[in-house]
């Protein structure tokens, strides 16, 4: 067995495309992977802005001529700058052996201690800002939209390979009919009263002024998260970027925003799981036909996915979070949304947590972020 570093455009591509060698997808019916475009856009330092302060290197595992297993060492050059631990590793895949894993792991160690690090964080693809963990509950669930899967192996080669918990993030499973039985009715009240008191309204994204209120996101985004695990200031452009990217599977229903008077002061990002729409096709490929699920999916979804909710820290007080999701579900059901996911929560956010437990909710998966000296 050998470990290859990659390099150049067609490096990448066999970077993205090894997952497909590495897991047997009969096998592992849960794993809907992510689209193959997605993963080479953010790796791509050409076009991701992450790169513009990041370095990455890509290692795959090779036997006997077929890929066994994959990781990137990133260098985080945007944590160095925030104070923090800028090593990090993602887009881990691997075979069930710990002697390929350990020495996978170990090419990404070394090449992140060149680089003057102490510790390794991982996985991360490439941020915080981005899909982040290895499942270690849940791995029955299908996979749901721009969340990582992986087999149940994987966390024993991590500890194999002597990597410990960092931190924990929660999938929240919120059932429609749990909702409607009661929680929905008592914060559809709650919400009228708030709205009242505080001039609030709630309502979709208005896409005609697109840039405008995705910015002013940004900056709830940046105040919200501030002191997350983990946290390190994003950019306004690569959060341009990131929203771009999204943009074409945005539901304008499914964007919802919280007004005191003019202001934004809180907002919802809610998605179809696209998942269950690909899950006939699993090639990572938008054609030949996973465009047109694509498109059916964004009107109609049994599975919905929260992505990220958040309320200026002044308004939390008057529980406008709670409020924000419940009007969120409310919407969501008009689509034929029967699940929701809400994730990642960080297991320390007793506050969001608690909002969840008290709309019926299930913490049926959860991602572990691991880290080891070097």
């Amino acid at each position: 067995m050998r470990i290859h570093q990659l390099s150049g455009s067609s490096g990448l591509r066999r970077f993205v495309a090894a997952p497909w060698v590495i897991l047997d997808s009969a096998a592992w019916p849960q794993w809907v992977p992510t689209l193959r475009m997605s993963v080479s856009t953010i790796l791509d330092p050409k076009k991701s802005p992450f790169f513009q302060n990041a370095e990455r290197a890509l290692f795959v595992a090779e036997d006997r001529g077929r890929v066994v297993g994959r990781v990137a060492a990133i260098q985080n050059g945007w944590a160095a700058d925030a104070g923090k631990d800028p090593g990090f590793m993602g887009f881990f895949e691997c075979v069930d052996d710990q002697e390929v894993a350990s020495m996978l792991l170990s090419s990404a160690e070394a090449w992140l201690k060149e680089k003057g690090n102490a510790t390794v964080t991982g996985p991360l693809n490439p941020s915080t800002h981005y899909e982040g963990g290895t499942l270690i509950k849940g791995f029955e669930h299908t996979q749901t939209f721009l969340t990582p899967w992986n087999p149940p192996y994987y966390p024993d080669l991590f500890g194999g390979a002597g990597y410990s918990k960092a931190a924990d993030l929660f999938g929240w499973h919120l059932s429609m009919d749990a909702l409607r039985a009661g929680p929905m009715q008592r914060f559809s009240q709650l919400a009228e009263r708030a709205c009242n008191k505080l001039d609030l309204t709630f309502g979709p994204m208005d896409f005609s002024e697109f840039d405008e209120v995705m910015h002013r996101c940004w900056e709830i985004y940046s105040e919200c998260w501030s002191n997350q695990w983990g946290f390190v200031p994003l950019t306004a452009e690569e959060w341009r970027f990131i929203a771009n990217e999204m943009k074409p599977l945005m539901v304008p229903e499914g964007t919802l925003v919280v007004r005191a008077g003019e202001d934004i002061v809180g907002f919802g990002l809610f998605l179809p799981d696209y998942n269950r729409a690909m899950a006939k096709d699993r090639s990572g490929r938008l054609l030949p036909f996973n465009w047109l699920r694509l498109l059916r999916a964004r009107r109609h979804t049994p599975w919905a996915r929260v992505m990220l909710a958040g309320v200026l820290p002044k308004y939390r007080k008057f529980g406008l979070l709670p409020l924000l999701l419940n009007e969120a579900c409310r919407k969501a059901a008009e689509f034929g949304v029967e699940d929701v996911e809400a994730s990642w929560i960080l297991e320390d956010n007793d506050d969001l947590n608690l909002v969840f437990q008290r709309m019926g909710g299930d913490p049926y998966r959860v991602w572990r972020v691991y880290q080891k000296a070097i």
